[in-house]
């Protein structure tokens, strides 16, 4: 049904399979807002000081195979540009189990929150790390995410909200990457 959605892509392809860290079973925590859904249980005692936590009320529970990006049999050998990655605190296992398609990649795409909004959830930090680890800068972030909590101030006019995820963009840092490959390969030669 999805790939017969219209889109602006030349081409567009919807695949059948939960993304996780590992292959494994998971259970899919089902929420009031499909658009919070995640494979980690929503931090209620944490989200409950915000205006928008009934959105994360879990409403049903559901138990479902997940399976690691790089042995995703349709993806497994595509040359892949750009990983895009919205999943609610899954970012690190996804892209540390993403093998050798992140590295084959040049543009990363994570929606991170900065707080733990799920269990277990990954933060911005964790994946900033990870990312200059693997060679990627950050480029870009968008962080117009912020909520109102739940106080006396909650609807005051010069609230800043509070902010808690955003979206960041990472590109792989080619002239660094070169000049680590001829440092080593001159390394290489000397031996």
């Amino acid at each position: 049904m999805l790939n017969k959605l219209p889109h602006n892509y030349n081409s567009a392809t919807y695949l059948p399979y939960a993304i996780g860290g590992e292959n494994d079973e998971a259970i899919l925590y089902k929420t009031k807002s499909i658009y919070c859904y995640s494979l980690l249980k929503p931090n209620l005692a944490w989200l409950r000081r915000f205006s928008f936590s009934d959105l994360f009320e879990i409403i049903a529970e559901e138990k479902i195979r997940t399976h690691k990006l790089c042995e995703v049999p349709e993806i497994k050998d595509l040359d892949v540009d750009v990983i895009k990655s919205d999943t609610q605190g899954l970012e690190l296992p996804i892209l540390s189990n993403a093998g050798d398609l992140l590295d084959r990649t040049f543009y990363v795409e994570t929606e991170t929150g900065f707080t733990e909004n799920y269990i277990g959830e990954t933060t911005y930090s964790q994946i900033d790390d990870f990312m200059r680890s693997r060679g990627f800068l950050l480029f870009e972030i968008n962080v117009d995410h912020r909520i109102s909590r739940k106080n006396a101030f909650e609807n005051y006019p010069n609230s800043k909200h509070q902010l808690l995820w955003c979206e960041a963009i990472w590109l792989k840092d080619y002239i660094e990457l070169e000049r680590e490959n001829r440092l080593k390969n001159v390394t290489e030669k000397r031996y």
